[in-house]
C-alpha cells in the first residue's frame, strides 16, 4: 500500500471515507477495508498500480487466515524477496510475544510494516525509522500520511519549532510537525493497538557502537563493496533490468551505476538540467561510452500553467505530495509528471546520502561539539524575517536535542565519528527519508545509502580516507576501472588524484572557521531572488490570502528573500487555510 488510514476503537466514520475518496480521486486507489471491535483499516495501493491491478506487485496486503494479515507501505524487501512472498515469509517470522517482534536485519528498504498477529496490532517503520507513522495526540488516529491525519483532525495550529524548522531546513525533526496536534510515532519504537494503544521499544536498531578493528584504506574500500553488493545483488533479483536511476558527474550515481554494472544490470539512465549543464555533459559522455541510454529531462522548461487550474494542481500535489515536501508544495507540474513517468515498472534508485564516504559536513578532524554542529550545519535560520515570536536560543536548544535523540543513549561527542553518525541517523534519517517516503508513496524506489546494513560503522572510518573523495573513488575503481576513468564535474576523473584546485577548495571549506558558518546564510539571504511564476501574487492569490494572515505571525514575509523558504511557509499557510484554522 502507498498509505494506510487506521482509527482505534472506532469503525470507519464519514470523515475517513472522505479523504480515503479524496485519495482516490487523485490517482489512488482501495486496496482493503477492516473492521473490527478494536479499529479500522483503510488501504491503498501505490498511485502507479491504480490502473494495473493485476500487476502482481500491486496488492500490499496479504490475509493470513479470517483473524490475521500483514501488510506494508512504502518499499519493502523481506529475506530479499519483495510482494506476497516477502509478505509471507515475513508473518512466518514475526513473533508477537517478543518484545522486539522481528529480526529487523532480515528487512531492506523503506516503508512501514502492519502485522495483525495474536492478539494485537503492530505498526513498525524501517530499520532507520526513514518512513514516519503519524498520529494524532489523543493516539486515536494513525496513518504514514501526513496528509490524512491533517485532514481528518478537527482542528489544528502552527507548532513553533516545526515551523522554524520546516521553513529554513526543509523538514522536521525528531517527532514533531508543523501541526502542533500532529506527531509522528518514535523512530525507534513499536506501535502496539489493542484496547489500549501502546508504544514499544524496538531493540536492535543501528546505533553506536565501539569502533571495529582498524583497517587499510583498500581494505575498507573492498569492505564498503561487498555490504552493497548483497544489497544490488537483492535488487537484481527482484526486478532485474527494471532499474532506474539519475546519473550526474559527481560520486554517488557514478557509484550506483558501478555497483549495477557489476551485478551485471543494464539500468534506465536519467539526468536532470538543460544541454551544456557540466551534469548533463559529463552524464552525456558516460552514456555514450558506455552504450546506454539516457533521458535528458531539463525541468528549467517551466510549465506555462493557466493560473485558472492552479487550485487544482495544488490540490493533487496536496495528496500526491502528502502536504508538505522538501522545497515546498508549490510547483509546476513537472515534478508530479517526472517521479510518476519514471516509476512505471521499475524501480527508482537513488543516491542520496551516498556521502557517507565524504566529509559532508565539510568540518575538521577533530571532536565537534553537538552545539558546533547544530550552528555548523543546521543553522540556516534569518532571525530579521521572523517575528518576535522566533528564539534563536531555543530554536537551536530543540534541535540539539532532537540530535542527542537520533544518535542515541551516551552519545560522546569527544569523537569525532560522532559527528559523521549524525549524517545518516539525522540528516539522513528525516531529511533524505522525505523523499523517500514521497518517492515510495508513488512507486518502488529504494534509498541504498539510507540502508543500517551499508551505513553502519561508516562513521568509524578514517576521515583521512574520505577526505576529497578519495574513497569513493576507489570504490568505483574497483567495480568498474573504466566507469572511473571519465572525467567528472570536478575536473578530474576518479582513476586520478583530485586536482589543486578541488583540493583547496575542500581544505577551505573545511577549514572555515565554525562560528562564521551560522552567519553565512543570513548574508546570502540578504540579495532577494526572483520568485517563480507559480510563487508569484496572480497564481497565490487563487489558494491562499497573499498577506499570509495565519504565518505573518511568524514570518516578515517582506523579508523572505529564498524561495524554497517562501514555498515552505506558502506551504503551511494552505495547509491551514484548506482546513479553515486560523
Amino acid at each position: 500500500m502507498s498509505i494506510f488510514i487506521l482509527h482505534r476503537n472506532q469503525s470507519l466514520d464519514a470523515a475517513s471515507k472522505t479523504v480515503a475518496n479524496s485519495l482516490i480521486a487523485n490517482g489512488f486507489k482501495k486496496a482493503k477495508a477492516i473492521n473490527n471491535q478494536e479499529y479500522s483499516l483503510i488501504f491503498l495501493q501505490k498511485l502507479i498500480y491504480a490502473d494495473r491491478p493485476e500487476h502482481p506487485l500491486a496488492d500490499p496486503f496479504l490475509q493470513i487466515d479470517k483473524d490475521n494479515f500483514i501488510g506494508y507501505s512504502g518499499s519493502f524487501f523481506f529475506d530479499g524477496l519483495i510482494g506476497t512472498e516477502a509478505l509471507k515469509a515475513c508473518f512466518t517470522a514475526f513473533n508477537p510475544k517478543n518484545s522486539d517482534p522481528l529480526d529487523w536485519q532480515r528487512t531492506n528498504g523503506q516503508f512501514t510494516l502492519i502485522v495483525q498477529k495474536g492478539s494485537g496490532l503492530f505498526i513498525a517503520a524501517d530499520n532507520l525509522g526513514a518512513c514516519k507513522i503519524y498520529h494524532n495526540n489523543e493516539r486515536t488516529i494513525f496513518s504514514n500520511s501526513f496528509q490524512v491525519l491533517v485532514d481528518l483532525i478537527p482542528h489544528g495550529d502552527i507548532d513553533i519549532q516545526g515551523c522554524y524548522e520546516y521553513a529554513w531546513n526543509g523538514n522536521t525533526f525528531g517527532e514533531i510537525t508543523f501541526i502542533n496536534q500532529i506527531r509522528s510515532t518514535p523512530f525507534d519504537h513499536t506501535v502496539l493497538v489493542k484496547k489500549n494503544c501502546t508504544f514499544v521499544k524496538r531493540d536492535n536498531l543501528v546505533k553506536w557502537r565501539a569502533a571495529p578493528p582498524k583497517i587499510s584504506f583498500e581494505e575498507t574500500a573492498e569492505l564498503q563493496i561487498a555490504k552493497l553488493r548483497r544489497l544490488f545483488t537483492i535488487y537484481k533479483n527482484c526486478f532485474g533490468n527494471r532499474i532506474n536511476t539519475a546519473l550526474s558527474g559527481g560520486y554517488d550515481s557514478r557509484l550506483i551505476l558501478a555497483l549495477f554494472l557489476d551485478a551485471g544490470i543494464t539500468p534506465s539512465l536519467f539526468v536532470y538540467g538543460p544541454n551544456g549543464d557540466p551534469d548533463v555533459e559529463t552524464a552525456k559522455s558516460i552514456a555514450a561510452g558506455e552504450g546506454l541510454a539516457l533521458d535528458v529531462i531539463d525541468k528549467s522548461q517551466l510549465v506555462d500553467m493557466d493560473p485558472e487550474r492552479f487550485p487544482e494542481h495544488i490540490e493533487k500535489n496536496w495528496a500526491i505530495f502528502d502536504g508538505w515536501k522538501l522545497a515546498g508544495l508549490f510547483d509546476s507540474g513537472i515534478d508530479t509528471s517526472d517521479r510518476i513517468n519514471r516509476s512505471h515498472s521499475h524501480l527508482v534508485v537513488n543516491g542520496g546520502v551516498g556521502e557517507i564516504y565524504r566529509n559532508f559536513f565539510y568540518l575538521p578532524d577533530r571532536p565537534i561539539t553537538i552545539k558546533e554542529l547544530i550552528w555548523a550545519f543546521f543553522s540556516r535560520d534569518d532571525p530579521r524575517t521572523c517575528s518576535e515570536v522566533f528564539s534563536s536560543k531555543h530554536y537551536r536548544e530543540n534541535l540539539e536535542d532532537s540530535l542527542i535523540q537520533a544518535l542515541g543513549d551516551g552519545a560522546d561527542w569527544n569523537e569525532r565519528g560522532r559527528t559523521e553518525m549524525a549524517y545518516p541517523l539525522f540528516r539522513g534519517r528525516y531529511w533524505t527519508a522525505r523523499d523517500a517516503a514521497l518517492n515510495t508513496r508513488i512507486g518502488w524506489a529504494a534509498f541504498p545509502f539510507l540502508e543500517p546494513s551499508v551505513n553502519l560503522d561508516t562513521w568509524h572510518i578514517p576521515l583521512k580516507y574520505k577526505e576529497y573523495g578519495h574513497l569513493e573513488a576507489r570504490m568505483i575503481q574497483i567495480l568498474n576501472p573504466k566507469l572511473a576513468s571519465y572525467k567528472s564535474v570536478y575536473g578530474y576523473n576518479f582513476a586520478s588524484t583530485p586536482g589543486l584546485g578541488y583540493r583547496l577548495s575542500n581544505w577551505s571549506s573545511s577549514n572555515r572557521p565554525i562560528w562564521l558558518r551560522g552567519y553565512l546564510y543570513r548574508a546570502k539571504n540578504n540579495r532577494r531572488k526572483p520568485l517563480p511564476f507559480f510563487l508569484q501574487d496572480n497564481y497565490l492569490e487563487r489558494v491562499i490570502d497573499t498577506s499570509f494572515p495565519r504565518m505573518k505571525q511568524f514570518f516578515n514575509m517582506k523579508r523572505i528573500n529564498d524561495p524554497e523558504v517562501y514555498n515552505r511557509i506558502a506551504t503551511m499557510e494552505y495547509a491551514l487555510t484548506r482546513r479553515g484554522w486560523a
